[in-house]
């Protein structure tokens, strides 16, 4: 029981990591947009689509730039005999959300907010 609550609180973390991709990519569109809903909207299609790219077989060269490519490996953590390797679903939310939240810094600055 110990090891399966180990493993549960390391998958809610590695999906919350994850998950801030998404916050960091909406926080960007509505860096760039003044409608709220045009930041949803375009931060589901801009998930969405990263994910529907990743089952192309013939894009497969997209797959590893592609912000959603790890996020299915908590997976890993659950399956015994399986090699589980959650470091580079960290690397690339860390560099994702970084990326992302400094573009919409960048952009923040430099945006008009007195209209």
């Amino acid at each position: 029981a110990g090891e399966a609550f180990g493993r549960l609180l390391l998958s809610l973390g590695y999906v919350s990591l994850c998950m801030i991709v998404v916050v960091s990519i909406g926080i960007f569109l509505s860096t760039m947009t003044d409608s709220t809903a045009a930041a949803v909207v375009g931060t589901i299609v801009i998930v969405v689509t990263c994910s529907v790219l990743l089952a192309v077989p013939s894009l497969r060269g997209l797959k590893p730039v592609n912000p959603t490519r790890y996020w299915a490996d908590w997976n890993d953590l659950f399956y015994s005999g399986r090699s589980v390797e959650l470091w580079r679903g960290t690397l690339s939310a860390v560099l994702w959300s970084t990326a992302f939240s400094l573009a919409a810094v960048l952009r923040f600055r430099v945006k008009d907010i007195r209209t």
